[in-house]
């Protein structure tokens, strides 16, 4: 009897004992990977609405981006969905609980209706590789004001340039329409259909030979009801040859057949 309980004891004891050690090993599991060394970029807001601004202004926002990890943080890169908005990183590499400021600055000119900007940044955070930040804005009376200064600007502004200018050069039809026009009419040519963008849709019936005219013209020589679109023919001052302007005529009369058949 006395050997039969002094077994049972022990047994107890054993798995008493077993519990524990497993639990101190859990416990200093937990403590290891709560104590891994790790940076994590954190902002005050991710989203900032401007309101209803005027048409022309350059318009700036600042964010606060924090370093809530427990190593160095290493902002790779931060830029923006177009060239109108210039985001500027005061310091990339942040310390545990250090913070600094990411100023963004948008150029309204040429710009109409609700707008959404958005702004990536790039870290080592493991979890948050890329964060978006998003601006809101709406743009007051776009066409008062607009001569044909503020229609030229788009060939001559550095920031106008690199967006309808610089990344057509060379190309033809597909590739020159989403270089230098799917920022404003979307890259399906649906224009102002789809969110955020300001120029109209340039789908249509080509086969008419009405409509396809008043696109060239409209594309060659500008708009009279949107001042905002300057003509990209190089005889008006654009950048674009005949032959060019042509060839994105093809690819919407394409996309327009495509449209059709969806």
């Amino acid at each position: 009897m006395y050997l039969r309980c002094l077994i049972v004891s022990t047994f107890v004891l054993f798995i008493v004992f077993g519990f524990a050690t497993g639990s101190l090993a859990s416990d200093k599991s937990t403590r290891h990977v709560s104590q891994k060394l790790t940076p994590q970029i954190s902002f005050d807001h991710d989203q900032y609405d401007f309101g209803l601004v005027e048409e022309g202004k350059k318009i700036e926002h600042t964010f606060k981006v924090t370093n809530t990890g427990n190593s160095l943080l290493n902002i790779k890169s931060s830029f923006a969905s177009c060239g109108c908005t210039v985001p500027k990183i005061y310091k990339k590499h942040l310390y545990p609980h250090e913070t600094t400021d990411l100023k963004v600055v948008i150029d309204t000119a040429m710009k109409m209706g609700n707008l959404t900007k958005l702004v990536y940044v790039i870290s080592d955070d493991p979890v948050h590789y890329t964060t978006t930040l998003k601006l809101l804005l709406q743009i007051k009376d776009p066409h008062i004001g607009m001569g044909s200064n503020i229609k030229a600007k788009i060939f001559s502004d550095s920031h106008c340039v690199s967006c309808h200018v610089n990344r057509g050069q060379g190309r033809t039809g597909r590739d020159l329409f989403l270089a230098d026009c799917a920022m404003c009419h979307g890259f399906d040519a649906q224009g102002v259909t789809k969110p955020s963008l300001i120029g109209p849709s340039l789908l249509g019936p080509y086969e008419n030979p009405f409509f396809k005219s008043h696109i060239r013209n409209v594309i060659s020589q500008g708009s009279k009801t949107h001042p905002s679109m300057p003509g990209f023919l190089k005889a008006n001052g654009g950048p674009l040859s005949q032959s060019q302007i042509d060839s994105i005529i093809v690819f919407l009369k394409n996309q327009s057949n495509l449209e059709k058949k969806q």
